[in-house]
């Protein structure tokens, strides 16, 4: 047992020394430090708009704003969701009611969906992450808050709800 277990931290030993000396110990030190050095780009400006902006900014919102700005830029998909929506995301699984079978976000005025429930009635219809329901019941959904779609798309078990999405 003694051998095989030398053995085992002999190869993780080479292996290590393989990696760092292969320059993956240097492509991860340039890697930190170029994100070090572009995340204080957004701390500079930061402080730029703290320091000289006439009005005083709303520092939290404005982390929001830039946490939201970096993931849209990847796909259509990717969307930052606050602790606070995360939590009520949550409270919907976990509750006794039912909806449509989707998680979203409303971002930008607009319900977007961000993935819908495995095996639930969204899914079975064909609705995809990304998808926008812009009316519920035939009423426009544009600019409605969490809390008032969550009480639009969720009732009893059987309740009927129409919902018309934009697929970008």
């Amino acid at each position: 047992m003694k051998l095989q277990r030398k053995i085992v931290v002999g190869l993780g030993g080479l292996v290590l020394v393989g990696l760092v000396g292969s320059g993956f110990g240097s492509q991860l030190v340039n890697s930190t430090q170029s994100a070090v050095s572009r995340i204080k780009k957004i701390i500079e400006v930061f402080q730029i708009v703290e320091r000289y902006y006439v009005e005083e900014p709303d520092e939290d919102k404005m982390v929001k704003g830039a946490i939201s700005g970096m993931l849209e830029t990847l796909d259509p998909h990717s969307v930052y969701i606050p602790k606070k929506s995360l939590n009520k995301m949550t409270e919907q699984f976990e509750g006794y009611f039912y909806g449509i079978g989707i998680e979203f976000v409303v971002q930008n005025k607009l319900i977007t969906v961000v993935s819908p429930v495995v095996g639930g009635p969204a899914e079975r219809l064909g609705i995809r992450p990304g998808d926008q329901i812009i009316k519920i019941n035939g009423e426009s959904a544009y600019d409605l808050s969490e809390d008032e779609v969550m009480a639009k798309l969720r009732g009893p078990k059987g309740t009927r709800v129409t919902v018309t999405i934009r697929r970008p």
